[in-house]
């Protein structure tokens, strides 16, 4: 079994405690302040205190992820502040260890976090956000909500450059109303059909009385069905079940078929691609920030710790800058969504860790 060297086991005992420390306090700190957002409706409801920590625990996961990278740098910053200041750095610069060695457990640690915040994000958070919406549906605006027997107005965008526009959808019956079904290629519209309904046969919807168009060549061509069964697609009866989920909301995986479809399509697209991009990148925030944390202090070394904490905090802000900028540039069509998602890790990165290699050996 590998053994943790000295060296490193002493710098995890300094980083980790004080990372949990910060991570608690300002997840604490944001989840309250948002929980004071809403105290009005809470009281308004007559909700108790139960449900007030109820709320705050289902919000801790998303606030937990957006403190990281803020924890993962005020927690370098204090202990590689403590070392200097105890002249512990200087005892391991003599022993041959360099500032950049020193800073390795640290950032092994800010990979973790990484990885730790990239699965939140995909697999927690979603169900988390769900659930308190449901709660403060349920629990605040007492709103009672039972499986629907009939959906209005269904929009679904499907696979295979499908889209249906369905007037009423009976749930129980697996049934369309109306239903409207378009093929879209290249953003051309190839085929429309409209029919009176569509039942689910166990494998395929099969549409009844209606008539199916189709465009080839600058030409119409229509034809009347008395039944026309579509071929086998992704869009099955809990499909249009099932309420509209918010792509904001969605957790990659689900994202990236959502834009697939989209482009399919021939709808617009590169909004949700900067999101995306976005949230693909978001994790490795927490490297960058802790990244940026130790090469600030180690240019800047015992003298100018305070300094180097202020430099680090107005880079951090610098850079949520240029990311919320480049994320307005994307989804305008400025930039590409890779771009946009990727600019500000970048550079931010790339200074950072020339600083860092340029500390003192």
């Amino acid at each position: 079994m590998m053994r943790i060297p000295i060296l490193d086991r002493y710098v995890l005992r300094q980083f980790v405690p004080w990372t949990l420390i910060v991570l608690v306090g300002l997840t604490a700190l944001f989840t309250i302040s948002s929980l004071f957002e809403h105290i009005d409706r809470f009281l308004d409801a007559g909700a108790g205190p139960g449900e007030m920590a109820t709320y705050a625990l289902l919000d801790s996961a998303s606030t937990a992820v957006f403190v990281m990278p803020m924890t993962l740098l005020v927690a370098a910053l204090l202990v590689m502040g403590l070392v200097e200041r105890t002249n512990e750095m200087t005892a391991m610069n003599v022993a041959g260890r360099s500032y950049l060695r020193v800073s390795v457990p640290m950032l092994c640690v800010a990979i973790l976090a990484s990885l730790g915040s990239f699965l939140m994000q995909e697999y927690v958070i979603p169900q988390a956000n769900h659930a308190k919406q449901e709660f403060m549906e349920e629990k605040v605006q007492h709103i009672r909500m039972g499986a629907p027997t009939q959906r209005d107005n269904v929009f679904l965008i499907g696979g295979r450059g499908r889209v249906y526009v369905v007037r009423s959808y009976m749930v129980l019956e697996k049934r369309m109303v109306d239903p409207v079904v378009q093929v879209f290629r290249g953003g051309r519209m190839l085929e429309r059909t409209d029919a009176k309904e569509a039942t689910w046969n166990g494998s395929q919807w099969v549409l009844r009385d209606g008539v199916q168009r189709q465009f080839r060549g600058g030409e119409e061509r229509a034809t009347k069905f008395r039944t026309l069964t579509l071929s086998p697609g992704r869009e099955r009866p809990e499909d249009f079940a099932a309420d509209i989920e918010d792509p904001n909301q969605m957790p990659l995986s689900r994202l990236g078929q959502y834009i697939q479809r989209l482009r399919e399509s021939g709808r617009p697209a590169d909004r949700f691609a900067v999101d995306y991009s976005i949230k693909l990148s978001y994790p490795l925030i927490n490297f960058i920030a802790l990244l940026l944390a130790v090469g600030v202090t180690g240019q800047l070394r015992r003298s100018n710790v305070a300094l180097g904490f202020l430099i680090s905090v107005v880079a951090s802000f610098l850079f949520y800058g240029v990311v919320a900028t480049t994320k307005s540039l994307g989804q305008n069509g400025a930039i590409p969504p890779w771009v946009a998602g990727w600019a500000g890790h970048v550079v931010f990165g790339t200074v950072a860790g020339w600083m860092l290699w340029k500390s003192p050996r």
